[in-house]
């Protein structure tokens, strides 16, 4: 069967493929990690993306920041804005692109409090910002969207073995999937730049998911000076191809690609 092209998501295809690098502020950092029954996920994963499961549950790695003085790099760099982001990241088993421990998240979705860059999101992004309320403050924050809402209260409060275990899962998060067509596209996270501070959750609540579970949540101190790549396709051997022996590479799903 033939079927039509649609020339308005090829051009939208393309615009996902510019090697647009951005740079800018995360101000407010706050990771609020909670689990789920991995069957809730439902259409929410394609096809080639598996949770990475523990005890049975996925594991959500909720990041809420305030993005600043964001700005292209290159000859428009002139032109700054901000907003805030949350994105709900699943952590995932990318064991078939990676063969260090599992280290990577998909972006099951992702909001903004910017109408504006919503919009621009989703025609030069591949991640599927979403606009949405977003209230918050130095200790509380809600978040509604189509009749969904997740809120919660953070307090100040000293490392536990706990929070130091579920830390060593998040701080090893270093790299983000997503789709693009036919392609699996990668982005490198900096997480070297990410310094945690654990932090006392004592109000978690929301229906995005009936059985979300709160794990342990986190804070980030300082300002952090951030840069974000272009995606690139795992499939690119000049991408995580490099970091691997011969033999290594060899074994690779995509071994043989040009």
């Amino acid at each position: 069967n033939c079927y039509p092209l649609n020339p308005f998501a090829m051009f939208t295809d393309l615009l996902k493929r510019l090697p647009l690098s951005y740079e800018g502020e995360l101000h407010d950092v706050r990771l609020v990690n909670f689990s789920v029954d991995p069957g809730e996920l439902g259409d929410l994963l394609p096809r080639d993306i598996q949770p990475l499961l523990h005890e049975g549950r996925a594991l959500i790695s909720m990041v809420h920041v305030h993005l600043r003085n964001m700005r292209l790099r290159g000859p428009l760099g002139f032109f700054r804005f901000q907003y805030r982001h949350v994105g709900f990241r699943l952590l995932i088993d990318d064991s078939r692109y990676t063969w260090l421990p599992p280290r990577g998240i998909f972006f099951l979705r992702s909001f903004s409090d910017s109408g504006l860059w919503a919009r621009l999101g989703r025609l030069f992004s591949i991640y599927r910002l979403e606009p949405a309320h977003i209230e918050a403050s130095a200790d509380h924050f809600s978040l509604r969207k189509g009749g969904k809402t997740l809120r919660y209260t953070l307090l100040p409060k000293g490392p536990q073995v706990r929070q130091r275990a579920l830390e060593e899962v998040v701080a090893r998060i270093d790299r983000a999937y997503a789709p693009l067509g036919e392609d699996m596209r990668y982005v490198q996270i900096q997480r070297e730049r990410w310094p945690l501070q654990a932090v006392d959750c004592p109000y978690f609540e929301t229906d995005f998911f009936a059985s979300a579970r709160l794990e342990g949540a986190f804070a980030v101190p300082e300002v952090i000076h951030y840069r974000w790549d272009p995606t690139r396709s795992v499939y690119d051997k000049r991408g995580f191809g490099k970091e691997r022996s011969k033999e290594e590479q060899e074994a690779l799903p995509w071994a043989g690609v040009q």
